[in-house]
């Protein structure tokens, strides 16, 4: 009788242990799905700024030594998913944000990157011909990144998404070694469906962004859109080890806030983030795969 109760004891002591253990698993990203990474920034005080420069790491993020300019913050206004995200700001005349980086364990040769980002209205501007969004592995030379670009800034070796579309900004995937910038959905020259973020500026965005370092591949989709699938990049790296949001930009004047919510990188295909009966499912006809 006596063992019984203590095995009881021991039982109940360890269904308290696990309760509480997955809730602060489930705290830092209340979303169901398997993944390595899943952030909304609604759980637990930060530190206060964050993310600072030479500050402290909070739920497994930390300053990732690419920045040197402004502090970040948690803010509750916006967000994409109730109450708060992650603003990452380039103040005016700087270069870039303080960016935070995050370690991906068991260094997987695909990855799938979800995320919603959002920049204000008449902000892209400020980013002059191109700026840092997101990387693998390491912001110090964007070996593996996805990028706000200036549309006929550049010709030759650098991407040029056509002068027709008058200097406004698209989201690319980029890389060096040697240096590629994609932004487009493979179609003839003339036909090329880009998606400009000066005109989804004020918006929650949908990036989805799958890395094949194994295939040397790519491919994005944007509000469930493709953009580039299973695009031939001869990445660099040959496996994914951390996770950097960014905002680095030239010295521009002009501030750009970067909103950044529902971060999620896994090995297999997560979709948007439910938000209630009224939101996307995460169904799509074209299969990540």
């Amino acid at each position: 009788m006596f063992k019984i109760k203590i095995y009881s004891l021991m039982l109940v002591a360890l269904g308290v242990f696990l309760f509480i253990t997955n809730a602060q698993c489930l705290a830092e990203c209340n979303e169901s799905g398997t993944y390595i990474i899943c952030e909304d920034w609604d759980s637990g005080t930060p530190p206060d700024p964050w993310p600072t420069e030479n500050g402290d790491t909070w739920h497994g993020w930390e300053p990732a030594g690419y920045g040197g300019g402004d502090d970040g913050d948690i803010v509750s206004s916006p967000y994409h998913s109730s109450p708060r995200c992650l603003l990452l700001l380039k103040g005016d005349g700087h270069k870039s944000t303080v960016d935070i980086s995050h370690s991906i364990s068991g260094s997987p040769t695909v990855v799938y990157v979800r995320f919603y980002l959002r920049i204000p209205s008449g902000e892209t501007a400020n980013a002059g011909s191109m700026a840092h969004v997101v990387f693998l592995n390491t912001a110090s030379q964007a070996e593996v990144a996805l990028d706000l670009r200036k549309c006929g800034e550049y010709n030759g070796g650098y991407f040029d998404c056509s002068s027709a579309l008058g200097g406004k900004r698209v989201l690319a995937v980029h890389t060096y070694n040697p240096e590629i910038w994609i932004a487009n959905n493979q179609k003839p020259a003339g036909q090329r469906d880009y998606f400009i973020i000066d005109d989804h500026e004020g918006e929650w965005i949908l990036v989805e962004w799958k890395v094949d370092f194994a295939g040397d591949k790519t491919s994005l989709w944007i509000n469930e859109t493709a953009h580039v699938i299973d695009y031939s990049m001869p990445w660099a790296n040959s496996s994914a080890g951390s996770i950097v949001l960014s905002g680095f930009t030239q010295n521009t004047s002009g501030n750009i806030h970067y909103y950044f919510d529902d971060v999620v990188v896994s090995t297999s295909y997560i979709g948007p983030r439910s938000l209630g009966p009224s939101s996307p499912t995460g169904l799509r006809i074209i299969k990540i795969e």
